[in-house]
């Protein structure tokens, strides 16, 4: 086994106020006061990791029996502090010195569940642990009706808790379970698993649901992306105009314009999304209104820009000019001066933008952006989301053909010169080759905001966790964004009466970033009919992603599954994907 040098021959016994992570470990912009401590009954695994998209991660040992707390918390400072013992750096895809910040979370969960399945027991200690034990808790794991890969990675938790049973105290040691026996599997506890798992595990989106979620995106990227920008930057605009400081004279210039306003028979500019229905008889949160006038909220901030004064010199004027200007004299909403371009059919896609609705817009266009860039390049979601501005380029062919081609980041067995799989990955030698609509949906992206990658957190109004400060949205906020983004695509079907492009619930649950790619692979394979010509758009995705991937095989397994071995069952078109990328 590894010599744990960090321990220097001692068992491990930290004290409380003892570091979780090693200073080095801790990712940067982490004060040392924040820094995470053995003692502590809630380890925020997230200080650990370094990855631009990081999510909020925590364990909290309070949840575990008593007797069984302070042993595991020992041994799970080991496994974070101790390279990877040798017996499972031997093990298929477990080659990491150090175990990461998601897996930890699951070897903890994993002892969690053992602990309380041992107290149900009567067990008082994990030195009364024998391999009978295991071998009984090992059979109560599948009646639960998890998957056979959750069940497989709790007795894995098991086997890395003995593997590291040398550098513990003989009180928190367990025997080596019946499973890691010569000849012994998994599966003589769990049963034969029903599937390869991975990525061909994931279920493909609907093509009911594709079809016109592609539509929209395609249309959101292509038609409506300029009107939005400009609503964007209009905002952004009024936004810098507001003064940082009370004004003099700012309310008499707020009333004189609310004067204009009526005397030219306009409406006072409201903030809609603070108010569905007139705030009869109560006060929202932020509302600008006295309570039961029944005025719709102010759009304070929409008029502060544009009078250059501040939003709570708008909102005293309203509160205490309200026989003034009554209900009647507001309007609902706020529109702002931009030219509405777009049409769907012979119709404007919309007939204005209103100031509130820009960040739910401004959301909706990135979701349709995130679909067109998942779903024609076939990147993995690590792949996309850490694209960067300036990574779109083009190159003219002698024939006068374009190649469109992206540089990023790639992250599939990119490990850090200690063998520990690398969080920020490392920029891919050869770019990647799409199409125009990925190109297209870059370029909205590189508009839509100033940050430097293209799916920045700032996108989002969800506070971030104090132990996460990261400049990428994560993938729980783009699954998000996508629902956001088809439920706004569906009013739309409705309002302009285009039900043939409702996008209707997919039967295997959320659509979510990472099923764009076996998505993509099974409809490139399947080539199934459908609008807009989408075969023929698939045949200019299979020609790309030749281009971009050394063994398209491992892409189209993903799709053809079984029949990847019979050559008569190959579409020509699958042979030709074949051909352009050897």
């Amino acid at each position: 086994m590894n010599t744990a040098a960090a321990i220097a021959g001692t068992l491990v016994d930290p004290a409380p106020s003892d570091l979780l992570f090693p200073a080095a470990r801790i990712r940067p912009g982490i004060s040392p006061e924040e820094w995470p401590r053995f003692g502590q009954l809630r380890w925020s695994l997230s200080y650990a990791d370094h990855s631009q998209a990081a999510t909020a991660c925590s364990f909290n040992w309070a949840n575990v029996p008593e007797a069984f707390r302070a042993p595991l918390m020992r041994a799970g400072w080991a496994v974070i502090n101790i390279p990877t013992p040798d017996f499972i750096l031997d093990k298929k895809r477990s080659a990491r010195p150090f175990v990461q910040t998601r897996t930890l979370h699951e070897v903890f969960r994993g002892w969690h569940e053992f602990g309380r399945w041992l107290d149900s027991e009567g067990v008082t200690s994990l030195a009364e642990v024998n391999r009978e034990a295991m071998e009984s808790y090992a059979f109560t794991l599948r009646p639960k009706g998890r998957s056979w890969h959750q069940d497989q990675r709790h007795l894995s938790s098991l086997t890395r808790l003995w593997a590291y049973a040398p550098y513990l105290l003989p009180q928190d040691r367990i025997p080596m379970p019946p499973w890691e026996d010569e000849g012994a599997s998994h599966a003589d506890y769990l049963g034969e698993r029903a599937s390869a798992g991975g990525e061909a595990s994931v279920p493909v989106i609907h093509p009911a649901v594709m079809s016109p979620l592609l539509v929209w995106a395609i249309r959101m990227v292509t038609e409506f992306a300029p009107d939005i920008l400009a609503a964007v930057r209009e905002r952004k605009r009024l936004l810098a105009r507001m003064a940082p400081t009370t004004v003099k004279g700012g309310r008499a210039r707020i009333r004189e314009h609310f004067t204009r306003l009526v005397a030219s028979g306009q409406k006072i500019p409201t903030d809609i999304r603070r108010a569905i229905e007139p705030t009869a008889g109560r006060r929202s949160a932020g509302a600008t209104t006295a309570p039961g006038d029944g005025r719709m909220p102010v759009a304070a901030q929409f008029l502060a820009g544009l009078l250059e004064v501040t939003s709570v010199q708008v909102s005293s004027v309203v509160r205490d000019c309200g026989d003034e200007f009554p209900a009647h004299h507001f309007g609902r909403g706020a529109p702002l001066d931009v030219p509405i371009t777009a049409k769907i059919g012979d119709r404007p896609w919309t007939e204005k933008i209103d100031f509130s609705h820009v960040p739910d817009l401004a959301i909706c266009l990135a979701a349709a952006a995130l679909v067109v860039i998942s779903y024609l390049s076939g990147m993995r979601p690590e792949e996309v989301v850490h694209l960067e501005r300036g990574c779109r380029s083009t190159e003219e062919r002698e024939d006068g053909t374009v190649r469109y081609k992206i540089t990023g980041r790639h992250f599939s067995g990119v490990s850090d010169e200690d063998g520990n799989t690398s969080e920020e990955g490392e920029i891919r030698e050869d770019p990647w080759i799409v199409i125009e609509p990925v190109h297209q949906a870059i370029a909205v992206l590189e508009e839509l905001t100033d940050e430097r990658f293209l799916f920045p957190y700032s996108l989002t109004t969800k506070p971030k966790p104090v132990e996460i400060r990261v400049p990428i949205a994560n993938l729980a906020m783009m699954g998000a964004w996508i629902a956001k983004f088809i439920a706004w695509a569906n009013e739309q079907s409705q309002i302009h009466d285009r039900r043939h492009e409702f996008i209707p619930e997919d039967p295997d649950g959320a659509v979510t970033l990472v099923r764009f790619r076996r998505s993509v692979a099974w409809f490139i394979y399947h080539r199934p009919g459908g609008r807009v010509a989408l075969g023929v758009q698939y045949g200019h995705v299979e020609s790309a992603m030749g281009e971009s991937y050394a063994d398209p095989r491992e892409l189209h397994q993903m799709g053809e599954k079984s029949q990847v071995g019979s050559s008569e069952r190959r579409p020509d078109g699958l042979q030709r994907y074949y051909g352009l990328a050897a």
